[in-house]
């Protein structure tokens, strides 16, 4: 359970005279976060024997980790459990009403502890648009504790095709040698092949995320944090 300081500036997480702030607490989710599934990516390869599923697998892997750094978030829904703590040198309290979950969207909330007391259901509202827990008991919170389960399930069906699609690249690309491209030939006399010699980047198929930068920085957090490296 990695530890981490807010990030000043963020508009996010609260912060004092920029130097004090929140220890936040997140715990790593259990199981690793595919974006498309083995057999899916065989039937649009046409491959019905086992040959290639190890280095398929690696792939699928490779591409799921790359999106999931690019967008600075997991995609698969894990359960979370997200503690605030006041920093000890100071006498701060959360001061506000609403608290964000650094995961989203957030499929339900298991408990919610504050000051060593567990609030009723009834104590806390979830607003939707921008995935924070709102309740009067935050107003004097020092040890702020929510268990909750966020994340897409199903995977977006954009993303699962942009992860699909940069692993079918890979895969072609596996042998090739992308500045050998065939651009035009002529035999008569056996003469003159013209290659292309640029790479595969140019036919638009950048396995490091390239033409589909766009239609991942919708999922891009804004919630960004930094580690804790004072201990």
């Amino acid at each position: 359970m990695p530890d981490y300081w807010a990030v000043e500036g963020s508009g996010i997480w609260l912060l004092e005279g920029g130097n004090g702030g929140w220890l936040l607490e997140i715990s790593e989710p259990a199981t690793e976060c595919l974006l498309v599934d083995l057999a899916t990516l065989k039937t649009r390869l046409g491959i019905t024997d086992a040959s290639m599923d190890d280095y398929l697998t690696a792939q699928i892997q490779y591409i799921s980790a790359l999106i999931s750094n690019y967008c600075e978030r997991v995609f698969c829904a894990n359960d979370y459990t997200q503690t605030w703590m006041r920093p000890m040198d100071t006498g701060l309290v959360w001061a506000s009403k609403a608290l964000p979950l650094y995961h989203y969207p957030v499929k339900s909330v298991a408990s919610v502890t504050v000051n060593g007391t567990l609030l009723d259901a009834a104590d806390w509202t979830m607003n939707h648009r921008d995935w924070t827990l709102i309740s009067e008991a935050f107003l004097t919170g020092f040890d702020i504790e929510v268990v909750y389960n966020a994340g897409f399930d199903p995977i977006p069906a954009d993303v699962a095709m942009a992860a699909e699609d940069l692993v079918v690249s890979r895969y072609m690309n596996r042998l090739s040698d992308p500045s050998r491209i065939v651009r035009s030939e002529s035999v008569p006399e056996v003469g003159s092949v013209d290659y292309v010699t640029s790479t595969y980047y140019q036919r638009g198929f950048d396995p490091l995320i390239g033409n589909y930068g766009t239609l991942l920085d919708n999922y891009r957090t804004e919630r960004a944090l930094v580690p804790d490296i004072s201990t």
